[in-house]
């Protein structure tokens, strides 16, 4: 199972991320957990590194995927 981590804060954006795995988990059989975040302190407070894959948006409202990725 391949853990991903979508850090996106336009909800439109992460339903067509979404979308996209989802087709990707089906045309591979690789199964997908995917874990929603919809700003870069939602991820970066209390990180445990669980995820194989984070997709993380650079602007965000309350910390910028930059930070989010420094912490």
């Amino acid at each position: 199972m391949v853990r991903i981590a979508l850090v996106e804060d336009d909800p439109i954006y992460r339903n067509q991320l979404k979308e996209y795995l989802a087709r990707y988990e089906k045309e591979s059989a690789e199964k997908i957990r995917i874990t929603t975040f919809t700003d870069g302190d939602e991820i970066a407070i209390g990180y445990r590194a669980e995820y194989d894959i984070i997709l993380m948006d650079i602007e965000m409202n309350y910390m910028d995927g930059m930070t989010a990725a420094e912490e």
